[in-house]
């Protein structure tokens, strides 16, 4: 018993680290990316890109409400 114990609690810990290092290496790739993107448009645009995104949303979120 003690060794199914022991067994279940060293699985669990491989499981827990190998999804530990997928979950940094997804953050990692997200890094890169989003620093490639602002490479490639200057910070200035992408904020931008961001800001203008975030008003239209505003804007569509404002008419559905308004045509309710």
């Amino acid at each position: 018993m003690h060794r199914e114990f022991i067994n279940l609690v060293s699985e669990t810990v491989d499981e827990a680290h190998s999804n530990g290092i997928n979950l940094f290496y997804e953050s990692l790739e997200n890094s890169l990316n989003k620093d490639t993107f602002i490479k490639e448009n200057t910070l200035e645009e992408t904020l931008t890109m961001l800001f203008n995104e975030s008003a239209q949303a505003k804007e569509d979120e404002n008419e559905v409400q308004d045509i309710e």
